[in-house]
């Protein structure tokens, strides 16, 4: 009578040993993707892909279920072996994804955007809606846009939003308003809720060029994407972008005035590139994050970092309150945020 009950016994330790394997297997890649997080050598983007690998877990249980208990016991270990391979496939994907726009897209097909100007003394929209996508937008200046598209002398500029789209996949829905906006997404609805399915658009790759002759106010809502956004030649008014497993570099041209620059999200990866010598303010809430500012002002606080072109020596308080900025307020918990500089 003990044979049964010994039997049960090692199938029970057995369930209990692979059970351990496939949740450590699992922790330790966690534990790593984490570490590489932190270490500022992968994105926070990648936890998007990585998402991807649930079929993978109910994988490798129907594996652990399907051998644990017959003399193939064995090979429940296929099951781990899956995902661990599974888990680089993902971080390697994501890698390669994160570095395809700087390649020149091939093919796809263009959509030219002409929007009203806004009304005086008021700045134009841009709102940018885009999940599981890649974005790469060059801006002009209104000059330079107007000369391709109209070179006759003497016409003045418009104040409105013009611009050409490159795209593949999903055909973007543009919409003008009434006020000198622009809304462009990979769907769009006027109102209400906006609903993302996940993976739809994975394919979905714009490039394109914009152009302004008025101050621009922008829009920025993006959902495990990746975004070059070089907004130099324009006049930026303030941006709200709310970022969410998404990598996201964006240039900045010359302040005009006070510029604030509200960023909302999670798992994200954000570059600033301002010109030398501007001067950047940033704060946070410091949950799980990390920040870096190049040419940072002694002494560096927890919650707010400005540049060293906010306090030049010598300078009265009302001098340095009057320097034109950008005021970066962020709530990015489990993010990198980098502010830095380049050539003019």
């Amino acid at each position: 009578m003990a044979a049964p009950d010994s039997h049960q016994d090692r199938l029970r330790s057995r369930r209990g040993r692979y059970r351990g394997i496939s949740l450590g297997t699992t922790l330790i890649c966690v534990g790593i993707i984490l570490l590489l997080n932190t270490l500022d050598r992968l994105g926070w983007g990648v936890w998007f892909w990585l998402l991807r690998l649930w079929p993978v877990l109910l994988i490798s249980m129907g594996i652990r279920l399907i051998f644990v208990n017959t003399r193939l016991h064995p090979l429940s270990l296929i099951g781990p072996a899956l995902v661990v391979g599974a888990t680089f496939w993902s971080v390697q994907d994501y890698q390669e994804r994160g570095g395809r726009w700087r390649q020149e897209m091939a093919g796809g097909e263009t959509l030219e955007l002409e929007c009203p100007a806004p009304p005086i003394g008021r700045p134009a929209k841009l709102s940018l809606k885009l999940a599981a996508g890649m974005v790469d937008l060059v801006s002009e200046t209104a000059e330079t846009r107007l000369a391709a598209s109209a070179p006759a002398a003497g016409v003045p500029a418009a104040g409105g939003l013009r611009a050409t789209l490159r795209y593949q996949g999903r055909k973007p829905r543009a919409l003008c308003g009434d006020a000198g906006s622009l809304h462009l997404g990979s769907r769009w609805s006027g109102g209400g809720i906006h609903f993302v399915w996940p993976f739809e658009d994975h394919k979905v790759r714009w490039e394109g060029r914009l152009a302004s002759a008025s101050p621009l106010d922008l829009d920025v809502d993006l959902a495990a994407a990746s975004a070059d956004l070089d907004l130099r030649s324009l006049v930026l008014d303030r941006a709200d972008m709310d970022l969410a497993a998404s990598t996201v570099l964006l240039h900045l041209g010359a302040p005009h005035g006070r510029v604030p620059i509200r960023i909302d999200g999670a798992v994200t990866q954000l570059e600033v590139l301002v010109p030398e010598g501007t001067c950047v303010t940033v704060s946070r809430r410091r949950v799980l994050n990390i920040l870096d500012v190049e040419d940072a002002a002694p002494p560096r606080r927890a919650r707010w970092v400005s540049s060293q072109a906010c306090s030049p020596p010598g300078a009265s308080a009302e001098a340095m309150s009057a320097i034109p900025r950008y005021e970066i307020t962020y709530e990015l918990p489990i993010s990198t945020v980098s502010v830095g500089t380049e050539a003019g």
